[in-house]
């Protein structure tokens, strides 16, 4: 019987890494980022399609991936308690977006802000802030 053939990670033939995108929603450790993963399932009675989310921490060993990044992340060996996945490649960079404040809550605002009802909001991690009046802080 011939023996499989085995590839550079020492795996048998025709075994492949698990590989799902999703977006980099923190990156607050150290050559670590959270990385959500959507999908769609169908209720199980009506049969409505939902949205589902899982998170992932998963291994940047350059630092190079930012909150809203677009990333590409396969299985890997255990790097860590909880780090099962690496990021292969960033698909599509989100909007740079500058740290502005931190506050009381210890949240951090970014410079991306939203005009609704005439006031001006800082998107924060969890929430949105409002610092103003549209038509005051528009220039």
């Amino acid at each position: 019987m011939p023996e499989p053939t085995q590839d550079a990670g020492s795996r048998p033939a025709g075994h492949r890494r698990h590989r799902k995108v999703g977006v980099v929603t923190s990156n607050r450790m150290d050559k670590t980022v959270v990385v959500s993963v959507g999908r769609m399932v169908a209720h199980a009675r009506y049969g409505k399609r939902q949205r589902r989310t899982s998170t992932f921490q998963a291994h940047d060993e350059k630092n190079q991936c930012h909150v809203g990044d677009h990333v590409e992340i396969e299985e890997t060996r255990p790097v860590s308690k909880m780090k099962r996945w690496r990021v292969t490649k960033i698909v599509r960079p989100g909007a740079k977006l500058d740290v502005v404040a931190e506050n009381q809550l210890g949240e951090y605002c970014y410079a991306s802000p939203a005009v609704a009802n005439g006031r001006l909001y800082l998107r924060g991690e969890k929430n949105l802030y409002c610092i103003g009046v549209a038509e005051a802080v528009a220039e």
